[in-house]
């Protein structure tokens, strides 16, 4: 069982996932801010999750949104979560993990 917040910004696109205690981190840094993000790529880190919060600009979490209603509806269907842009901390993500995912699993 693992749970993923995806944060989208213009530099870069940040996917933390929580499994069994554990967290891991994939980083994928834009060259340009107008540089295409290839969401593909980005969803196939996604096959194992099963929950994830969207998080960070919101015009690339909408966009991101769509593009996988309309080519993966088997993780659209893990979204929990569209929460407006923040500057993405390891606290902030501590809470956001304790928040969605830790006090889901205790009820």
């Amino acid at each position: 069982m693992s749970d993923g917040i995806l944060y989208f910004d213009h530099e870069k696109i940040e996917l933390t996932i929580f499994s069994r205690g554990a967290t891991g981190k994939v980083v994928w840094e834009k060259a340009r801010k107008d540089a295409s993000i290839d969401f593909a790529e980005i969803t196939q880190k996604l096959s194992d999750t099963d929950e994830l919060i969207l998080m960070g600009e919101s015009k690339l979490n909408l966009e991101f949104r769509r593009w996988l209603l309309e080519h993966n509806r088997r993780i659209a269907r893990k979204l929990i979560a569209m929460l407006p842009g923040r500057k993405l901390t390891s606290d902030l993500i501590d809470a956001y993990r304790i928040k969605y995912f830790e006090s889901a699993s205790t009820h």
